[in-house]
């Protein structure tokens, strides 16, 4: 009865089973299947915080998805930052906000022609505080963690687009 557990999961290591969400999926398994020429970012520059996801997003596709040839597939993300009020107590010494990012991801073939166009959205929440460094603070920390989880959201959708389709 102790070796059945060392056994299945022997069995299963070598057979190649690899969950699709696993931790390792990251670069190796998206570049293995993936032809990108290049990761490009739409100009959205209203304000320093919004260049910085920008910025974030595209420096994490790029090492997801490095460069392989101009004859590839082309990755082009368009970032739309929002804020909104999630409540406001009834002494209204305490609020919450939220920084909402939608990613609209397009991926164009070397002919011109689009292949996937699809849009992801991501929140983060921050307090609004009395301070204003404070609320600043909470501010850009969400924005951050908004844009790493954004990157990693696309990051995965595009690892399993280009695994289900057919290899050239």
């Amino acid at each position: 009865m102790r070796i059945l557990p060392a056994f299945l999961a022997l069995l299963l290591t070598a057979c190649g089973y690899t969950p699709l969400y696993a931790p390792s999926y990251g670069t190796a398994t998206a570049v293995q299947h993936a032809q990108i020429g290049e990761v490009t970012m739409a100009k959205t520059a209203k304000n320093v915080g919004e260049r910085r996801v920008a910025q974030l997003v595209s420096q994490r596709l790029q090492l997801a998805f490095p460069y392989q040839s101009a004859q590839a597939d082309t990755i082009s993300v368009e970032i739309l930052e929002d804020t909104s009020t999630l409540a406001l107590s009834t002494t209204a010494a305490t609020r919450r906000a939220q920084i909402n990012l939608e990613g609209t991801v397009t991926i164009t073939n070397p002919a011109g022609k689009q292949i996937l166009n699809t849009k992801l959205t991501t929140a983060a929440p921050y307090n609004v505080e009395n301070t204003p460094y404070a609320t600043e603070s909470g501010k850009t920390y969400a924005r951050l963690n908004a844009a790493r989880t954004l990157a990693d959201e696309i990051t995965r959708r595009l690892a399993l687009f280009y695994r289900t389709q057919p290899q050239p």
